[in-house]
C-alpha cells in the first residue's frame, strides 16, 4: 500500500527515521526460563518436540467459555480466575483486570494420546489477524513445527491486536507459557518491559534474499479456496522476518502548501523541515510507548515526551527558528529615504516656481508662442507628479495613501505628457505640407480635445483599477539575524502599496513607454527646426528626458523580484522628482530668459535669412518650416487680436487653428502680412560683369520664363479678396520664400 500511495502521489518516498523494527515470534522471559530449548527453532522443530509444545502451550480461554466449560457454577461463586459472570461486551475477553485473570486449557488439540492416524497434537500459537503480514503458518508447515492457532480468524485461526494484548497479560497473570508473532517497538512490547514477562525473541532461520523472493503470496493466507500447497508457498521462503528501518510516511501535500509561492519564506512553517530532518532512536520510542501505555492517548503521551526531552529536540529545530514579526521603518530613516524626500520637496518647489514664472510672464513672446493653455496642462500633470513623488516617501499608514499615490502619478504623467506629444505632431504635420508646399488646416479645438480625451481614457483605466485591484497597504517581510529578548529570529515587517496584479501597473508603463516612443520619434524628425521662433528644440529637450527616466523606470520594475521590494518606491520617487525638475529646467526655464529679438533681425522683422549652406535640402526645408511657422503665427494672432504684429509678439502655432477673426481682420492681417514678405530682400552675392556668352545666352529664355513666372506670383499675392483663408495666406507665404531662394539659386548658377 504504501508503494501504491508513493506512486499514486500522496505520499512523498519514505525515509528513515532512525530507528529500526524487528518482527518474529517471542515468548516470555518466565518461558525462557521454564525451558531454554523454545528460544530457538532448533528446539521447535520435529516430531520430537511435538508433545513438549502441545504441552507446554495450551489454548487460552475467553471469559464466557470458562464459565460455560470450567466454572462449576458458571462463574456464580467468585474463584481464582473470575470473580463474577461476564457481561456481554465481556464475553469474549481473554482478560479483565481484576474480574478475570484468564484461563489457558489444554483441549483436544493438545492431547498427543488420541489414538487417531490423521491427528496430530499442537500447541497454541498467536498470529496476526487476516489482513497483516505473517508466515508463520507457512514456516510451522515446512519446519515441522507443531503449533497453530485456535482464534476466531479464518483458516489461518489468528487473533485480533486487543485480543493479543489480552492473552499476554492473562499470561503474565497465570504464569502460563505463550508464543506470539509480533514486533517492536510497539505499545505492548513496551508495556512488559523490565518484568518477568518481557518478551524474548525466538531465533528462525536467518533470512536471505532468496528466502524472501519466495515467500508465499499474503493474500492467499486467509482465502479458504486457495490450495493449501500455494497457501504454503515454496520451503525455500522459510525464514525470519529482517531487521528494517522505521520510516516517515509525509503527505506530499504539507510540502506543497508548506512552500507555496503565495507564502514568503519568512512567513513558512517550520513543520515540514522539521518532518523531514527529525530523527528518533529505539530508547526514545520506547519512552513514548511508555506514556502511550500509561496515557491511553498517543497525543498526550506524545506532547509529554516532547515537553519532558525538549533540550534533545532543540537541536532538530531549523535554524532561525522560532520567530518573531517586529513592524520596523528603518527604510525610511537612512540615506535614500532623505535624499528622495529632498528631491521631492525640490520637485515640487521647482514646478510651483515655474507656475509662478509662468504666470508672471504670460505676455512675453515665448511663453505666448508656447501656448499658455497647454503650458498650464504641463504644470499640472508635473506638480501632480510632483506631489505624487512626495507621498512615496511617506509611512504607507492606509489604502487610501496608495490609490491617491496612484492616481497622482499616472494621470499627472499623462498632463505632462499627452500636450507634448499633440504638439509634436501638429508642429510635424506643418512641416511634412511646408515641404510638399501643400495648404494645412488644424483645428485648435481638435488639439485641445486629444489632450482631454486620452486623459478622459487614462482616468477610466484608472478607476477600472481602483475598483477591481486597487493599490493597497502590503507588507513585506525580511528574515533578519536579530533576535528578540526571548532569543527568537526577528522577521522585520514593512509596509508598501501593492495590487494583488502587477498587471495593471505593467500596462500603463507600456503605454506611457509606447506614447514616449512616438514622441521621441516626432521630436527626432523636428530636429531641424530652427528655435529662432519655435519651441521644437525645448520640447525635444523634454521629450529625451522623459524618455530617459522612462527607461530607468522600466530597469526598476525588471529588477524589483530581486530587490527590496519596500525600497523601490524611494527609487520611484527619485526618478519622479528628478523628471518633473529636469523637465521644469529644460522647458520652462529658457522661456524666462529669452530676450526678444531686435527689430532689425530678418527673421523677427518677417524677412528670410538663408543659411549658411542653403544648398542643402535640411537647411532649406528648416528654414522654410521656421519662415513659415512664425509669419503664419505672426499674422493669424494679428488676425485674432486686431493688433500689428510688429507691435505684441505671436501667440504661437497654435493660433492657426483659431478661426474666428472677422473678415476685415483677415484683410488687415493678409495685407501687413504678405507686404512684409514682399519686401523681403534676397541676399544676392556680388558678381563681376562678364561677357555674354553661349551658355549665358542660351539661359535668357529660361531667365525670362522666371521673371514672368515671378510677375504672375506678385500679382497673385497682392489680391487682396475679402474671402482668403488662413490657409491660403500660408500657402501664399511658403510660395514667396520658394520663389526668392529659386532666384538666388539662379544668380548663383550665372555666377
Amino acid at each position: 500500500m504504501r508503494r501504491e500511495m508513493e506512486g499514486e502521489g500522496i505520499i512523498e518516498k519514505s525515509v528513515g527515521i532512525g530507528s529500526i523494527t524487528e518482527e518474529g515470534w517471542f515468548i516470555p522471559k518466565f518461558t525462557l526460563a521454564h525451558d531454554p530449548s523454545l528460544a530457538s527453532y532448533a528446539g521447535l522443530m520435529g516430531p520430537e518436540n511435538r508433545q513438549k509444545l502441545a504441552n507446554t502451550f495450551k489454548r487460552p480461554t475467553k471469559w464466557n467459555d470458562y464459565c460455560l466449560l470450567v466454572s462449576p457454577d458458571h462463574c456464580n461463586t467468585p474463584d481464582s480466575v473470575a470473580q463474577r459472570p461476564p457481561t456481554v461486551e465481556e464475553e469474549s475477553s481473554y482478560f479483565v483486570e481484576g474480574s478475570y485473570t484468564g484461563y489457558f486449557r489444554a483441549t483436544e488439540k493438545n492431547n498427543c494420546d488420541l489414538n487417531n492416524s490423521t491427528f496430530n497434537c499442537t500447541g497454541e500459537f498467536i498470529d496476526y489477524p487476516c489482513g497483516w503480514t505473517s508466515y508463520a503458518y507457512a514456516m510451522t508447515h515446512h519446519l515441522d513445527i507443531a503449533l497453530e492457532g485456535s482464534g476466531d480468524e479464518p483458516v489461518i485461526h489468528g487473533y485480533s491486536y486487543r485480543e493479543m494484548g489480552q492473552i499476554w497479560a492473562a499470561a503474565n497473570a497465570t504464569r502460563s507459557h505463550v508464543m506470539m508473532q509480533s514486533w517492536k517497538p510497539d505499545t505492548l512490547y513496551q508495556s512488559w518491559v523490565g518484568t518477568e514477562a518481557a518478551w524474548v525473541r525466538v531465533d528462525l532461520p536467518m533470512p536471505t534474499l532468496e528466502c524472501l523472493e519466495n515467500r508465499p503470496p499474503r493474500e492467499l493466507r486467509c482465502d479458504p479456496e486457495a490450495d493449501p500447497t500455494e497457501r504454503f508457498g515454496s520451503p525455500l521462503g522459510t525464514c525470519d522476518y529482517h531487521t528494517s528501518l522505521l520510516e516517515r510516511m509525509v503527505v506530499k501535500k504539507l510540502h506543497t502548501e508548506t512552500f507555496d509561492p503565495s507564502i514568503s519564506p519568512e512567513k513558512r512553517s517550520p513543520g515540514y523541515d522539521l518532518i523531514r530532518s527529525f530523527t528518533i532512536n529505539e530508547l526514545q520510542m520506547g519512552q513514548i510507548m511508555d506514556y502511550w501505555t500509561k496515557m491511553e492517548d498517543p497525543r498526550e503521551a506524545t506532547c509529554q515526551w516532547v515537553v519532558d526531552n525538549f533540550d534533545a529536540l532543540v537541536t532538530t529545530v531549523p535554524l532561525t527558528y522560532p520567530r518573531t514579526i517586529e513592524a520596523m521603518n528603518d527604510h525610511l530613516e537612512g540615506p535614500l529615504f532623505y535624499a528622495s524626500l529632498t528631491l521631492a520637496i525640490l520637485s515640487v518647489a521647482t514646478v510651483l516656481t515655474a507656475a509662478v514664472v509662468t504666470h508672471w510672464k504670460r505676455d512675453t513672446r515665448a511663453i505666448q508662442f508656447a501656448q499658455i493653455e497647454f503650458l498650464w496642462i504641463v504644470l499640472t500633470g508635473l506638480l501632480m507628479v510632483s506631489i505624487g513623488s512626495m507621498i512615496m516617501v511617506l509611512p504607507v499608514r492606509s489604502d487610501g495613501i496608495c490609490v491617491a499615490t496612484v492616481w497622482l502619478v499616472v494621470l499627472g504623467s499623462t498632463f505632462e505628457l499627452i500636450p507634448l506629444l499633440v504638439k509634436v505632431s501638429a508642429l510635424n504635420r506643418l512641416m511634412r505640407a511646408a515641404k510638399k508646399m501643400k495648404r494645412v488646416k488644424l483645428e485648435r479645438g481638435w488639439l485641445f480635445g486629444a489632450v482631454f480625451v486620452i486623459a478622459f481614457a487614462v482616468a477610466m483605466f484608472l478607476v477600472v483599477w481602483t475598483v477591481v485591484d486597487p493599490s493597497k497597504r502590503s507588507i513585506a517581510h525580511e528574515l533578519t539575524m536579530e533576535e528578540a529578548e526571548a532569543g527568537e529570529t526577528i522577521v522585520a515587517a514593512r509596509c508598501y502599496c501593492a495590487s494583488e496584479s502587477d498587471g495593471w501597473r505593467y500596462t500603463w508603463v507600456a503605454v506611457n513607454m509606447a506614447m514616449l516612443i512616438c514622441a521621441t520619434v516626432l521630436a527626432v524628425q523636428t530636429r531641424n527646426v530652427r528655435d529662432e521662433v519655435n519651441e521644437s528644440l525645448t520640447m525635444s529637450l523634454m521629450i529625451y528626458s522623459h524618455f530617459l527616466f522612462m527607461v530607468l523606470r522600466v530597469v526598476l520594475v525588471a529588477i524589483e523580484s530581486i530587490a527590496d521590494i519596500w525600497k523601490l518606491p524611494l527609487y520611484q520617487s527619485i526618478l519622479f522628482s528628478l523628471d518633473a525638475m529636469f523637465s521644469c529646467i529644460l522647458y520652462f526655464f529658457p522661456k524666462f530668459f529669452v530676450q526678444p529679438k531686435s527689430p532689425t533681425s530678418r527673421v523677427s522683422a518677417g524677412t528670410f535669412q538663408p543659411m549658411a549652406s542653403f544648398g542643402s535640402s535640411a537647411g532649406h526645408n528648416s528654414a522654410l518650416a521656421s519662415q513659415a511657422q512664425w509669419s503664419l503665427d505672426s499674422s493669424l494672432h494679428s488676425a485674432k487680436t486686431g493688433r500689428s504684429a510688429r507691435k505684441r509678439p505671436s501667440s504661437g502655432i497654435m493660433d492657426l487653428f483659431d478661426n474666428q477673426n472677422t473678415k476685415e481682420e483677415s484683410a488687415e492681417c493678409r495685407d501687413e502680412a504678405l507686404s512684409r514678405a514682399a519686401e523681403s530682400p534676397v541676399d544676392v552675392p556680388a558678381v563681376e560683369p562678364v561677357e555674354p556668352t553661349t551658355e549665358s545666352t542660351a539661359a535668357k529664355p529660361e531667365e525670362a520664363f522666371t521673371e514672368n513666372k515671378t510677375a504672375k506670383i506678385h500679382d497673385s499675392i497682392s489680391r487682396t479678396q475679402e474671402d482668403v483663408t488662413d490657409s491660403e495666406r500660408s500657402s501664399f507665404i511658403f510660395m514667396k520664400l520658394h520663389h526668392q531662394e529659386k532666384l538666388r539659386l539662379s544668380v548663383e548658377r550665372e555666377a
